[in-house]
């Protein structure tokens, strides 16, 4: 029920309790009832007007209750869009949490992988520094195995001045030797080719019998050199024999055979003469003529 219905309901009751009461007066005064008449008037009037102040009082209340039942709608419409505010803003809190709840998933996923790859750096720091450790002891070790080397070192190269010193004289003899047995050599060579049998007489042994041939190649990667005879066990070559290498009239060198095939041999140089380099095609021979 409206304000207005109950103002309505209250003037209404007040105006039956005055009739109510007017009536009660001119029952009671009946044998006087123009003095009762009056003063009933008058109490009537003065009821009226009492009255007539209160509803006066109760449409100013009325006024006052409508404006304030606007006021009280206008703050309801009011609460109404706030509530609708907030319960917009409430559904967007609703899918921010919604997504921090999937973005928290996802941190905990990645937490999990960093954790998980956490304790994998962690077994591979500790094995880290078990190899440390390791390569510690081993380097400590090698410090001293290095100290002991270079002690020895030390007394090496000692060692290796003094045998450096004798090497000197050993290569100054055998160079000194060399020339002799060189110059012997060429003088045995030169001597047989004049036709004294000069190894016959100081060895003792049958001449080798005679082989002719050519060289066919050249190895100066070995020392000393090697070289390939176009002669071998078909022409009655056999190992140890050795041949003079020699280039129209001209001496160049003396080769041992060493390797014997069926129709080449392969032998190495004893001794060359000096300036002079082995080429091939030059003659081979184990005795001059």
């Amino acid at each position: 029920m409206s304000l207005l219905g109950r103002i309505l309901i209250v003037i209404v009751t007040v105006l039956s309790l005055v009739y109510l009461g007017a009536e009660a007066t001119l029952s009671y005064h009946a044998n006087n009832w123009r003095e009762a008449w009056e003063r009933a008037r008058a109490h009537h009037k003065q009821v009226v007007e009492g009255k007539e102040a209160q509803i006066k009082s109760l449409l100013g209340t009325k006024s006052d209750l409508e404006r304030k039942l606007g006021e009280l709608e206008s703050r309801i419409n009011q609460l109404k869009d706030l509530v609708k505010a907030v319960d917009d803003e409430r559904q967007e809190q609703i899918a921010e949490i919604q997504r921090l709840n999937n973005k928290n998933d996802e941190l905990t996923s990645g937490l999990r992988v960093a954790n998980e790859n956490l304790k994998a750096k962690d077994d591979e720091i500790r094995n880290e520094r078990q190899t440390n450790a390791r390569l510690r002891d081993e380097k400590d070790k090698a410090v001293h195995d290095m100290e002991l080397a270079q002690a020895q070192v030390a007394r090496l190269m000692g060692q290796k001045t003094a045998l450096e010193k004798d090497l000197g004289e050993l290569r100054k003899q055998y160079a000194d030797t060399k020339q002799k047995a060189l110059d012997l050599q060429l003088l045995i060579e030169e001597a047989e080719r004049q036709g004294l049998p000069v190894r016959q007489i100081v060895v003792g042994s049958p001449p080798v019998k005679p082989i002719n041939g050519l060289v066919a190649g050249v190895d100066d990667s070995t020392d000393p050199p090697t070289v390939l005879l176009t002669v071998g066990r078909d022409q009655g070559v056999e190992r140890g024999y050795q041949f003079r290498i020699y280039r129209g009239d001209e001496f160049i060198a003396k080769v041992v055979v060493s390797k014997l095939m069926a129709d080449s041999s392969g032998a190495r140089v004893l001794f060359m003469a000096p300036g002079k380099q082995i080429r091939p095609g030059d003659s081979a021979a184990t005795r001059l003529e």
